[in-house]
């Protein structure tokens, strides 16, 4: 008599920790003897990766291919060149085959292949695993010329190649390649295709995929390694990551510090196109040199807040709001400007910000009314008072929504704040920094526009307060 048998892939750190994961997972019938050796060794405190573990379970009297498979999830998927063999052609897999895989899964090439906009911290970690498995890992970022992608090919590669430079494991090489993946693993000498896996989904396509590949008669022998992905990254994707970016949202879970860099740039040189678009001016090497300048003063030395993650999180915050506005490009102009100039020992940044748009803007040749209202809005900073424009308010309220976010940024914009005033002594800043918070607080509304304080408002002077209270302790 068979008994069913649990999968890992929903168990939170790899355990079983609740009957109701039967429903989320295949079962699989095996010889009840194989069923509890298997559950014990899921059920370890520490999973034993080795080979020989796996090699144990495998070789066990009774063990069927399905058993090979789930082996192959859970450990790692060095025993899943049976289990594929298995499932497809309904045989069992044996000691033969089981000591064969194992012997050779250690020394062989493997490709690891995706598109990697952007690469993701899933992805990194699919990447480490496999080249612990394998001699040498070819990671091949694939081009697809009917989608338009977020990174250029070459910039993937370079992202690729700057991340995995931390990784252990054997040698892993990044790559450009287009066409079947299977032809891509046999051009590089490759007997394994890794394919990471987030859910039970994915595991049945992966399994279609691995049988359409098999039937190819020249990659009949390139073997399928399915590694499930880490219940810390079954919810990350580059797809996630990428709306994330446009939305402002968190990235930290899924991406790296530099990837989210990388992504936050995008974001603002795709803004600043399509900025420029709007007024009939095409991108040309100016445009671009005016652009790389505006970023190198966000990036200056002693910024902490008033950085590039501050233009960025306003330039969101513009286009969230757009189909409010009259004109969303004026707004995301005078945005690029607003802080370009900053120095918290001058009293002239506002106005000197102001002259640097009118000078740089004049020589895109923008028109003059234009250049005129973009430097009204920089200006309109200094007091932070609304000019008569029915899209200044909107603006303003963008450059101040930082104070309606979530306690864990405020206090983040709070610290940076400190940081750039490090030259203020202590009691000084609490007092100066207690007044200029109270006055905010005695204002009818913090925002200028509904839509702001519908969104910000209650939040923000939540966290005035908040701040405030422990600036006079």
């Amino acid at each position: 008599m068979t008994e069913p048998i649990l999968s890992t892939q929903f168990a939170s750190d790899f355990r079983l920790d609740s009957g109701d994961r039967f429903a989320r997972v295949k079962e699989l019938t095996v010889d009840p003897a194989v069923r509890q050796e298997f559950e014990r060794l899921i059920l370890a405190p520490h999973r034993d990766e080795s080979p020989s573990a796996i090699a144990r379970l495998v070789r066990t009297e009774g063990a069927s291919g399905m058993l090979a498979l789930e082996a192959a999830v859970v450990y790692g998927g060095l025993a899943s060149s049976i289990a594929l063999t298995s499932l497809v052609e309904g045989v069992e897999a044996g000691e033969r085959s089981a000591r064969e895989v194992l012997s050779r899964a250690a020394t062989k090439t493997a490709v690891y292949v995706g598109s990697f906009d952007p690469v993701t911290r899933g992805h990194l970690d699919l990447i480490a695993r496999a080249a612990r498995l394998f001699d040498h890992l070819i990671v091949g970022v694939g081009i697809n010329p009917g989608k338009n992608p977020t990174f250029t090919e070459d910039e993937r590669v370079e992202q690729i190649q700057r991340e995995v430079r931390s990784l252990g494991g054997g040698l892993i090489t990044v790559k450009k390649y287009s066409g079947a993946t299977y032809d891509f693993a046999l051009e590089q000498g490759a007997g394994a295709v890794v394919r990471g896996v987030r859910a039970i989904t994915g595991l049945d396509q992966e399994f279609q995929l691995a049988e359409v590949n098999r039937k190819q008669s020249k990659a009949a022998d390139l073997d399928t390694i399915l590694l499930p992905a880490r219940l810390e990254f079954t919810h990350v994707s580059s797809t996630h990551a990428r709306e994330l970016a446009k939305l402002g949202g968190e990235l930290s879970a899924h991406v790296t510090p530099a990837i989210e860099a990388a992504l936050i740039h995008r974001f603002i040189e795709n803004s600043w196109r399509d900025c420029l678009k709007q007024f009939g001016i095409a991108p040309t090497p100016l445009s671009t040199e005016v652009l790389t300048d505006l970023i190198k003063r966000y990036d200056e030395l002693g910024r902490e807040y008033h950085t590039v993650r501050h233009l960025y999180e306003c330039l969101v915050r513009a286009t969230d709001a757009a189909s409010y506005l009259k004109n969303p490009a004026l707004v995301k102009l005078a945005l690029f400007f607003h802080d370009a100039i900053y120095d918290p020992q001058r009293k002239d940044n506002e106005r000197i910000s102001a002259y640097l748009a009118r000078t740089k803007l004049g020589l895109l040749n923008l028109p003059s009314e234009l250049v005129e209202q973009v430097v009204a809005f920089v200006s309109s900073t200094e007091k932070h008072q609304a000019i008569e424009h029915p899209d200044n308010g909107y603006f303003l309220d963008c450059d101040l929504a930082i104070l309606g976010a979530t306690p864990d940024r405020y206090a983040e914009y709070a610290n940076a704040v400190r940081l750039e005033y490090r030259f203020v002594p202590e009691e000084a800043f609490r007092f100066g920094r207690a007044e200029i918070l109270g006055k905010f607080l005695e204002r009818d509304t913090l925002f200028f526009t509904e839509y702001f304080r519908e969104r910000f408002e209650q939040r923000a002077r939540s966290n005035l307060r908040a701040e405030r209270r422990v600036l006079l302790q």
